[in-house]
Parts: structure tokens; sequence; C-alpha cells
């Protein structure tokens, strides 16, 4: 019998406060294409849909490593790619997981982790660093669809930011939703409610989760032969104005 690891009163405290219950078919089953962490078995399923340039995603993995611990046997990861317009090697990112896993499965998790620790640096290059030629299966687009799957249901589910996770317990029937990088005691919380036959909710459409990033332009770097530069081409900081040379200048001399 499994001891609950968080007194039942904060649980259910917990699971009340922060609770997003959806109807389990807003998330597409889990199927052989699923990347899996934990074991196959495993009653409660935890679907995160993810990007690898996300630094809360690369937080929230932490937590989900020691949720698998803690919960050995009884819980497993699917992660599926949301990659973000406005994170520069988010896609290339996704696709070089997906080239590497083609080569070795289990391989997909250790390229997970290490780009996590390595978000910033060309996904090709960390790929090459673990000892996996993957540049032209990823320049090719080799696994264009497969990411796209992904990301198509994620949006069929309601995701519009990073991590978003579903909490699938079977047995008890019930999708619990939860949007951004939320503490291990959240998950451990709902996670004994769920074991324990206590999770008592009414299940209704999951709401438009909140992006746990905001959702703004892409940012552009400076193109010198298109565009015009004032000030040091090295400078830090860069304002881009769009301007209508109709309207009173206020520039300076």
């Amino acid at each position: 019998m499994r001891v609950s690891r968080i007194a039942p009163f904060v649980a259910a405290a917990l699971c009340c406060l922060a609770l997003r219950v959806s109807a389990a078919d807003t998330v597409s089953p889990v199927d052989a294409k699923d990347h899996v962490l934990g074991s196959a078995d495993a009653r409660i399923t935890i679907v995160e849909y993810g990007d690898l340039e996300c630094p809360f995603c690369a937080r929230a993995h932490q937590t989900m490593e020691a949720l698998l611990k803690a919960y050995d046997g009884d819980v497993k990861l699917v992660l599926r790619h949301y990659p973000l317009s406005f994170h520069p090697n988010a896609y290339a990112a996704a696709l070089t997981a997906e080239c590497i896993a083609a080569k070795k499965s289990t391989a997909f998790w250790t390229f997970v982790k290490t780009y996590y620790e390595n978000q910033g640096d060309d996904p090709i290059e960390v790929a090459t660093d673990m000892g996996y030629d993957v540049q032209s299966c990823v320049e090719d687009g080799t696994y264009d669809d497969r990411v796209a799957r992904d990301q198509e249901s994620g949006e069929e589910a309601g995701v519009t930011g990073t991590p978003m996770f579903y909490v699938i317990d079977p047995v008890g029937g019930v999708t619990v939703s939860y949007a951004g990088a939320q503490e291990y005691k959240q998950f451990a919380a709902l996670i004994d409610s769920m074991l324990s036959g206590e999770t008592k909710v009414e299940v209704v459409p999951t709401p438009t989760p909140t992006p746990a990033e905001p959702e703004t332009s892409p940012i552009r770097t400076y193109n010198k032969r298109t565009e015009y530069l004032r000030g040091r081409p090295t400078a830090r900081f860069v304002v881009v104005e769009f301007g209508n040379l109709s309207l009173s200048s206020t520039l300076g001399s």
C-alpha cells in the first residue's frame, strides 16, 4: 500500500484550489509514436507539451524527473513538441530530438535533458557533442510531420503556451491540466489523490490556459542590408522603430 506523501487535507486543499479539469478525449491518446519515460504500465500518465528552448520547461523537467523517481511504476511522462515561434532554436531542437530518437530511442531523453541544460546553443552542435550526426536530417526537415503532429494535437487540446501538462488517470476517468512550471507538491498532491481514489471533481470543458510565456512578437536581429542603423552596431540593446515620415520628427541631432 502506498503511503501518501502529502497529508490528505493538504492534498485536498491544493487540488480544490488549482485544478483545471477536462474531458479525457481533449488530449490525443498516447500511442507508439509518443516518447514515454517511465513504466509503460504506470497508471498515471503526464502528457507534457513543451518547447526545448523554454526556460520554464527546463525547470519543469527537473520536477518531472523527481516525480518519476518518487512514483516509480505509478507515473509515466509523455513529452510532445510545442515549439514557440519566438524561440529561434526551438523548432530545430525538436527536429534534432526526433533525428536522434530515430537512431536510438532512449537517446531522445538524453538529448532533452542535455539541451535543457544548454539552452541557446545550436541544437545540431549539441547533438554532435553527444556523438550524433543529424545535420542533414534536421536541415532536410525529415521529421517535420512528426513535430507538426504534436503541435496539432496540442492545439486541439487547447495549448497556447509552454509547458502545458495533462495529468491523466484512466481508472478515475479524470484528466487534469496544469499550465506553467508548477511546483513538485502541486503534482504530488494530485497524484496522491488519484492513486487513493480521493479525486472528486466534476469534469467540465478545459478553459483556455494562460500562456506560461508572454505571446509577444518575435524579436528580430538587425539586417544591415535592408535596414538603417544609428548608433554602435555592437550595442547591446536595439530599438526598432516603425515610423511615418509625414509626421513631425522628434529625432535629435
